[in-house]
């Protein structure tokens, strides 16, 4: 979960898991761009009947590196907390937002500034329309919650995609490795020769993540 780097596959398995496990129609999805519209990564609507939603601000990453700036969590926090969302069915009705990112905090500054900006958005926002606490899901909650649901989850072809490209890199590395080994023991291999080994190998690698990338 943590090796995943890929945005766009990120984004894919919160949608999944909100929309297959949890039940919940999902009414917005990522724009294009780097930054969610009004702060907005992913909108489920948790109660149809109520019109109560969640805005998931999704990053690939530990907290530290994207806790800041113009498309930082904090900023896309806010957002999706003041903004209203454009449907009709959802203005003025209660929300709450959802960190989601797949690493650790990185330091303990950023989940103290984390902390102190969930607390002052909580008080400022009316009371009326806060559906519950602001909730953040690093590498450990994530893995409490998709993997329990791994079978309904990989049928999503983005997470069938991204397996099959980390199984052929793993295979390609394992039978570099192997024929560098082997010439090294016989003493056949010359230093351009590892090179050109090598070369080919990452070009390979290159190849595939290229065509398995998400973010097409």
């Amino acid at each position: 979960m943590a090796s995943i780097k890929e945005d766009g596959f990120l984004d894919s398995l919160i949608i999944d898991y909100t929309n297959l496990i949890l039940g919940q129609r999902i009414l917005m999805k990522p724009s294009k761009g780097r930054y969610g519209e009004q702060g907005k990564d992913v909108v489920a609507l948790e109660n149809e009947t109520t019109g109560d939603y969640c805005s998931y601000v999704i990053k690939s990453g530990n907290l530290k590196e994207h806790l800041d700036g113009k498309y930082g969590i904090l900023k896309q926090m806010k957002d999706a907390l003041f903004i209203d969302l454009e449907y009709e069915e959802c203005k003025s009705k209660k929300r709450t937002v959802t960190v989601v990112h797949n690493g650790d905090e990185g330091n303990r500054s950023a989940i103290n500034t984390f902390e102190v900006k969930r607390v002052e958005f909580e008080n400022v926002i009316d009371e009326s329309i806060l559906l519950r606490p602001i909730e953040r899901w690093d590498i450990d909650i994530l893995c409490d919650k998709l993997f329990p649901n791994w079978e309904i989850l990989e049928k999503n072809e983005d997470v069938r995609l991204y397996y099959e490209s980390l199984q052929r890199i793993k295979s390609i590395t394992l039978e570099s490795y192997e024929k560098y080994h082997l010439l090294i023991e016989t003493g056949q291999i010359s230093n351009e020769e590892c090179k050109d080994i090598l070369s080919e190998h990452f070009k390979v690698i290159g190849s595939i993540t290229k065509n398995y990338s998400f973010n097409k």
